[in-house]
């Protein structure tokens, strides 16, 4: 008798695994919804059942934009992520990443905002910039003064 209760138990498990994915938003349609919510103004122009060849000119039109559009935010993504592998201080803040999430019972979106909190590079950086941004405007006054 046990086991058919195992089975079914896996039967279960399959069948929720199935359930999630299927609930779950792929990153994909995340985009597209992204984009169809940065565009409403040219989606509302798309007719339900189109009647006329206008229409449906219109509609192909719509689906061709919201295509390009879609498939250009993935591709900045992409170039985004490669930046990401190139940075020896992002991937090592993808490591620390991985392991968090790894022992901890965390989001992910919440184990990235804590690491990046605590990663002083950006402390570092933002410092360095002010002051480049302020010798910057310091030395055009100091030329005034010369001429």
């Amino acid at each position: 008798m046990e086991a058919p209760i195992e089975s079914d138990v896996e039967l279960t498990e399959e069948e929720v695994d199935e359930e999630e994915e299927s609930e779950e938003e792929t990153y994909i349609e995340a985009l597209t919804r992204e984009v169809v919510s940065e565009h409403e103004e040219t989606v509302a122009d798309y007719a339900e059942d189109p009647e006329t060849p206008e229409e449906l000119a219109k509609n192909e039109a719509i689906k061709k934009f919201l295509i390009q559009k879609v498939r250009n935010k993935l591709l900045d993504s992409f170039e985004d992520q490669l930046k990401w592998i190139d940075d020896a201080d992002l991937v090592a803040m993808v490591r620390k990443w991985k392991k968090l999430t790894a022992k901890d019972d965390i989001d992910d979106s919440t184990a990235m905002k804590r690491i990046i909190k605590e990663n002083a590079v950006i402390v570092e950086v933002v410092e360095q910039q002010l002051e480049e941004m302020l010798e910057d405007e310091e030395e055009p006054e100091e030329n005034e003064d010369d001429a």
